[in-house]
């Protein structure tokens, strides 16, 4: 038996959310990447303690979330390890927003730190340190914290397994990952394969 899980990715723009997407479901850091037109969708079937769990992870785009995040079974918050206005984007904007949105439970959610290859290239003014973002996680009640780098992979599978941890450990049945619909009840968003 196969779990579809919809899992959602909340943050701003050019922080590696597509890379890390992209990455996560074609073992491979994107080298002929164009910003996305429209919301990115990526598949992959993972096992956790002997089920498999069929990921369906949409890159919400911000002026629609929360119709994404209706249905979501799980939620990725995600920043930029070397974008400190990113990180503080998670507690001023994100996280508010999501707490905002109307339905009968919130999905639990994995905080996400990207482009740990790239921190020590930042200044330390615009790099966020792993203190600082178990601070957020904890302030926020993330189910869990990762810092990852799509362009080496580490990390990366963590944060796929972490959310479909915080999924599992939140005791809720999956809603399936139903298709997310625009006011209009037309499917949004595309599909890359």
């Amino acid at each position: 038996m196969v779990v579809k899980l919809k899992c959602i990715v909340i943050g701003g723009g050019k922080i590696g959310k597509s890379s890390l997407l992209h990455t996560y479901k074609d073992f491979a850091f994107p080298t002929d990447y164009e910003v996305p037109s429209c919301p990115n969708f990526q598949s992959r079937t993972i096992n956790a303690d002997g089920t498999d769990y069929q990921l369906d992870i949409h890159d919400a785009p911000e002026y629609q979330f929360d119709e994404y995040y209706q249905d979501a079974d799980v939620c990725l918050l995600v920043y930029s390890l070397i974008d400190r206005s990113s990180f503080e984007d998670i507690q001023s904007k994100y996280y508010r927003e999501v707490q905002r949105v109307p339905g009968p439970r919130t999905a639990p959610f994995v905080l996400v730190g990207t482009k740990k290859d790239r921190r020590d290239e930042g200044t330390a003014k615009e790099s966020v340190s792993t203190e600082e973002g178990n601070q957020l996680s904890k302030s926020i009640n993330a189910n869990h914290f990762v810092e990852c780098s799509s362009m080496t992979q580490q990390g990366l599978r963590e944060v796929f397994d972490y959310a479909v941890r915080a999924f599992q450990k939140s005791g809720a049945k999956p809603k399936g990952g139903k298709s997310s619909k625009s006011k209009s009840g037309k499917k949004s968003g595309c599909i890359i394969n």
